[in-house]
């Protein structure tokens, strides 16, 4: 389902838990609850491999056509840059087939979303230019007063950091959304 209509899907009851990089900031903690972060990730800049030399820096995306997951974390970012062309869409395999088009010239993405599509798709590279973007992480979450889950996920979250299992399962779950 699109990124933009996860919290909906979460407050109406129709889904128990979301967990697909969602950032707990000020606006989403009025509608749900979080469970404690999981995962940080690093933002990285897609484009094709032979624009690659031509953003070296945030400041040469000025102007630039993004193709951007609506609702995202990575929106707010390019919303940041002057004057940038946004798309927003609602799938990354959609945003990978506007840049391989030529439709948009850039994209922003969380990098091990990016490494992912990159290994299966010919043609895009990650830019020099890096997001600087402070975020406390991903946490997963719930329907807002549904304290019992939250504490059943922090629970398990424990257990799968102890175990080291949050990077694998990432890398994983890039892998398999990039073969879509």
């Amino acid at each position: 389902m699109d990124f933009k209509a996860l919290l909906g899907e979460l407050s109406s009851g129709r889904v128990d838990f979301v967990i697909s990089g969602m950032t707990p900031d000020e606006n989403r903690k009025k509608e749900v609850d979080f469970s404690n972060n999981y995962y940080k990730a690093e933002q990285a800049v897609v484009v094709r491999e032979k624009d690659k030399d031509k953003y070296k820096t945030m400041q040469s995306l000025e102007g630039v056509s993004f193709g951007i997951q609506t609702g995202s974390i990575q929106e707010d970012i390019a919303k940041t840059i002057p004057n940038a062309k946004i798309t927003g869409l609602g799938k990354i395999n959609d945003i990978i087939m506007q840049l391989n088009s030529g439709r948009v010239d850039a994209s922003i993405m969380e990098k091990p979303v990016a490494e992912a599509f990159l290994k299966n798709v010919k043609g895009l590279a990650i830019a020099d230019a890096v997001p600087d973007y402070q975020e406390d992480g991903y946490a997963i979450g719930v329907k807002k007063g549904n304290q019992e889950m939250v504490d059943q996920i922090n629970k398990t979250l424990d257990r799968l950091n102890s175990e080291k299992k949050i990077d694998q399962f990432v890398s994983e779950a890039s892998d398999l959304a990039a073969k879509k």
